[in-house]
């Protein structure tokens, strides 16, 4: 009896929490330092262009160019009515880099942005559920 509470608890348990995860594809970039600017269309280029993997139980990470980077930020589920989910890192070196997820038109779109001390990143784009 005690084996099949214990098999019982492991498999209720087993599913609580499961994480989602979105392939994420930027369209657009936007720099800007404090001597230049500049802003890309990587569709209109042609531009190979990064991907990122969000996990919600994770954070968020780079997995293009064969050089895959380790997850960073925080991700919690959005109160905004807009957005669903939002992920953030915040460095002990100043910078903060963000990812927001939102819904718009049954579609799934995402900004990342990334702030230091000398330069402002931004991207935007569309994502997929996987």
């Amino acid at each position: 009896m005690k084996k099949t509470l214990l098999l019982a608890a492991a498999v209720v348990c087993s599913g609580v929490v499961q994480a989602e995860q979105f392939i994420c594809t930027p369209e657009r970039r936007t720099s800007l330092s404090y001597n230049l600017s500049s802003a890309t269309n990587f569709l209109e280029l042609g531009m190979k262009v990064p991907i990122y993997l969000v996990d919600t139980s994770r954070g968020f990470k780079l997995i293009s160019n064969n050089d895959e980077s380790e997850f960073m930020g925080v991700c919690s589920e959005s109160e905004n009515l807009l957005s669903i989910l939002t992920c953030e890192e915040k460095s002990y070196a100043g910078i903060y880099a963000a990812m927001i997820l939102f819904n718009e038109e049954d579609e799934i779109h995402f900004i990342q942005t990334t702030v230091s001390t000398k330069l402002q990143t931004g991207q935007a784009g569309s994502c997929i559920k996987i």
